[in-house]
């Protein structure tokens, strides 16, 4: 774990005490929450401020109900939804909402609206870009002077890229991934993190992922991030 003196989502100072925003805390950069094992304190990353932990904290569980639910192993997808729908917490809500979306389509699978809006996705894949950016360069992330662009694939076009993959090379390519060199495997492949180059690649369960680039900051690439931004904002409108 990085024994930091900064919140590598806000840059703040961390400080020793509790309850205050920026009293430091143990983060885990890739939740619990996505994982069928909890890991303990000194199994985290690094040390982020109370208040980013906490607001990242509720897209966590979001994500990880969502990611396990599209998981290729039917038990583990219908206990996560059904406990999602179950469960009286501040999430509840967005899950029902989900599942009176549910429709049924030509292939024989269930489409649903993903109940998160593009601001609070948007928000979430940069702390996981940042998170990542600082536990490879042990610096932290300067919007001053970078960009990150992101991009959000679910099990359609997962479960596309599979079929295409094992037709070509006779293989499945998660397990291909977990073999790469820079490929960090967490939990047994239930999250593979892929890195290289200021690029980043989370795989949760197969068929959630979420792309990072970090850029220079320049007109070019300003350009580039909107362009995908503007992509997620139309297709991800969730209480809007």
């Amino acid at each position: 774990m990085i024994e930091n003196k900064a919140c590598p989502y806000c840059r703040r100072s961390l400080i020793k005490a509790e309850n205050q925003d920026n009293s430091r805390s143990v983060e885990h950069l890739i939740p619990n929450a996505v994982l069928t094992r909890r890991r303990k304190n000194d199994e985290g990353d690094f040390y982020a401020c109370r208040k980013c932990n906490s607001k990242k904290s509720n897209i966590d569980y979001i994500l990880g109900v969502l990611a396990m639910g599209q998981s290729s192993d039917n038990d583990l997808a219908a206990d996560a939804l059904i406990k999602a729908v179950e469960k009286d917490n501040g999430a509840t809500k967005r899950f029902i909402d989900m599942v009176h979306t549910a429709r049924p389509t030509n292939e024989g699978t269930v489409h649903a609206e993903i109940p998160i809006n593009a601001q609070e996705l948007i928000e979430y894949m940069h702390y996981l870009g940042k998170g990542q950016y600082f536990k490879l360069e042990h610096k932290l992330y300067n919007p001053r002077k970078q960009v990150m662009l992101v991009k959000f694939d679910n099990k359609l076009a997962l479960s596309s890229l599979e079929g295409s993959y094992t037709g070509q090379h006779k293989t499945n390519p998660f397990q291909d991934l977990q073999q790469n060199s820079y490929t960090e495997v967490i939990n047994n492949g239930e999250c593979l993190i892929w890195a290289k180059n200021n690029k980043f690649l989370f795989v949760f369960h197969n068929y959630t992922a979420i792309r990072v680039k970090v850029l220079s900051k320049n007109k070019k690439n300003i350009a580039k991030v909107e362009k995908s931004e503007t992509y997620l904002y139309r297709y991800f409108n969730y209480g809007r």
